[in-house]
C-alpha cells in the first residue's frame, strides 16, 4: 500500500484528471470527431466578424475584420443578426467548397478564397467502468451532487 497511499494521501496537489475520475469507477474517454473546417476561427460582437485564429494558407491574419463571406454581406449587421448571418454561412459550407472572403486589416480593404476542408478534432467523453457496485454508485453520486439531495439507489 506504500505508493497508493504516497501518490493517494502524501503527495501536495491534484490528481491528473483520469487518476481522480478512476477514484470513482469512471473512465475518461478520447475519440476522433470529423467536422468541416472553414479555415478560420472568428467571433462576432461590436466590431462585426473578426478573425481570432487563422488554420493553414488562407490569406487571413488575426485581427481582420470579414466584410462579406461570398453573398453574405455582415456590414450593418450588429449582435444577434451579426451572429446569426455568419453561423447560417460557415455551417452551410462542406468540405471542398470555397468561400470568397472580404476582410479589412487595418485601413487595407482585401480578398481571399478560402477552401473549406474536413478535420478531426479530439473529443472528450467520460464513461463508467464495467461491473460498478450500488456502493461506488452511491459515493459517485455524492461526488456529483456535492452536497445536494442525492438520488436513492433501489437495487
Amino acid at each position: 500500500m506504500g505508493p497508493v497511499y504516497d501518490q493517494l494521501v502524501m503527495k501536495p496537489g491534484e490528481l491528473p484528471i483520469e487518476a481522480e475520475l478512476a477514484k470513482m469507477s469512471l473512465i475518461l474517454e478520447t475519440k476522433g470527431q470529423d467536422y468541416t473546417d472553414v479555415g478560420f476561427d472568428a467571433s462576432t460582437g461590436m466590431g462585426g466578424v473578426r478573425v481570432q485564429r487563422v488554420r493553414g494558407a488562407t490569406g487571413l491574419a488575426g485581427g481582420d475584420v470579414i466584410s462579406q463571406i461570398n453573398d453574405t454581406s455582415f456590414v450593418g449587421l450588429t449582435g444577434g443578426d451579426l451572429q446569426a448571418a455568419y453561423r447560417k454561412v460557415t455551417d452551410a459550407a462542406k468540405p471542398g467548397d470555397k468561400l470568397s472572403v472580404k476582410y479589412k486589416r487595418g485601413e487595407t480593404e482585401g480578398s481571399a478564397d478560402v477552401t473549406v476542408t474536413k478535420a478531426t478534432r479530439d473529443v472528450y467523453s467520460v464513461s463508467s467502468q464495467p461491473g460498478v457496485s450500488r456502493l461506488v454508485l452511491q459515493l459517485r453520486d455524492g461526488w456529483y451532487r456535492a452536497g445536494k439531495k442525492p438520488m436513492p439507489y433501489t437495487g
